[in-house]
């Protein structure tokens, strides 16, 4: 577990650092702590759904992108098939 939490650690704040900056990171660090102390004296059935909530919240930006880019990946999709058909048709 402890290996766990170092690792998602430096994954975290490496995102975090991408997109704020390096000086903000510093934020970020000390409200992880403050969450893995809090995670850590909970009930852990309280963890788990807490964790399946937020989990959860990551789908919505993703089926947001999925039906943003749906038009591009019918093109796309349908310009492969074409330059298959017509590779296949040449042989």
């Amino acid at each position: 577990a402890l290996s766990t939490v170092l690792g998602w650690s430096l994954y975290g704040t490496r995102c975090f650092e991408y997109l704020f900056g390096t000086k903000a990171s510093v934020g970020y660090k000390i409200i992880f702590v403050i969450v893995v102390v809090i995670g850590a004296t909970l009930k852990l059935s309280l963890v788990w759904d807490i964790a399946d909530t937020l989990n959860g919240f990551m789908a919505i930006p993703n089926l947001i992108a999925l039906l943003a880019l749906s038009g591009v990946v019918i093109k796309l999709t349908r310009d492969y098939f074409a330059d298959t058909k017509k590779l296949a048709a040449e042989h």
